[in-house]
């Protein structure tokens, strides 16, 4: 019995998911808040849906292991910052110094503000999240 004792302890738990498990959930829950935000505005009832599915799987998350699902976030959020320096660097690459911009350049430019703005917004909704684990 001590042996069946220490050999759970030594495995630490076994039923702590990774956080490579928790990242579907936390995509989940990000699509979620980003549906709200976009429809916060709307009179349909997609605001309050939205909000009801982000609260379902906020719950489903505190069911789970808190450190995975900060690492799920934490995961995440790197992943955003290494899109938005991609997306930097292609907006740099447009905006030289000296250089006159067409009218596709000026719809990509909008594009990739657009895109900034968004992964600025997924950022901050996770570090919301983040902040209740």
């Amino acid at each position: 019995m001590l042996l069946t004792l220490l050999a759970g302890c030594a495995g630490g738990g076994g039923n702590a998911p990774a956080p490579g498990a928790l990242r579907p959930k936390v995509d989940q829950w990000l699509a979620a808040a980003l549906r709200a935000h976009d429809t916060r505005t709307h009179a349909t009832g997609e605001h309050p849906a939205a909000q009801a599915e982000m609260r379902r799987i906020e719950a489903e998350l505190r069911a789970a292991d808190r450190a995975g699902v900060r690492g799920a976030v934490e995961e995440k959020r790197a992943s955003l910052k290494a899109r938005r320096g991609e997306v930097e660097g292609r907006r740099n690459s447009i905006l030289v110094v000296g250089r006159a911009h067409t009218e596709e350049d000026r719809r990509e430019l909008d594009r990739l503000a657009r895109e900034i703005e968004r992964i600025d917004l997924s950022d901050r909704s996770l570090a919301d999240l983040a902040s209740g684990f």
